[in-house]
């Protein structure tokens, strides 16, 4: 039996034998709420979290531009095309409260301000670049599929 921080109860199914094919998405013991239905929507349950905090365009294009290293916020938005001002704060300040991101001031006149990944940030790379590599590889597929659809809902 596990028991979330809340006090919920739920039972251990394997996903074959409700016909889910998500759970292991979000629960890796496979873990169902006592109804036998997925509940992904808790937010306190770690895939939830860090799908929250990297599930959005923004945040991977940013540890994608921090791939390279070490760089200052206006070098950050001169590599991400369409990224305005308060959405880029936003996304560091989330990933800097998370982990994955380090501030560091330094103390001149005007202060520079460097923003690099840790390693908890650097071992996100590798998903990182896997959705990267599938989009690149994928992309043909997905045009059609847009085509095809778009074309029956006319």
């Amino acid at each position: 039996m596990f028991r979330h921080d809340r006090g919920d109860q739920h039972r251990h199914c394997p996903a074959q034998q409700i016909g889910r094919r998500s759970l292991s998405l979000f629960r890796p013991d496979g873990a169902v709420t006592a109804g036998g239905s997925v509940d992904a929507g808790r937010r306190h349950w770690p895939t939830r979290q860090v799908v929250d905090r990297v599930g959005d365009k923004w945040t991977l294009l940013v540890i994608h531009a921090l791939e390279e290293g070490p760089a200052r916020f206006s070098a950050l938005q001169t590599r991400i095309q369409g990224l305005n001002q308060k959405v880029l704060t936003t996304v560091l300040r989330g990933l800097e409260r998370d982990g994955p991101v380090t501030r560091t001031v330094f103390p001149t006149i005007p202060p520079k301000v460097e923003y690099e990944l840790t390693d908890l940030g650097q071992s996100l790379l590798g998903v990182v670049g896997g959705i990267r590599s599938w989009a690149y590889e994928r992309m043909d597929d997905i045009l059609k599929a847009r085509e095809s659809y778009d074309a029956a809902a006319r």
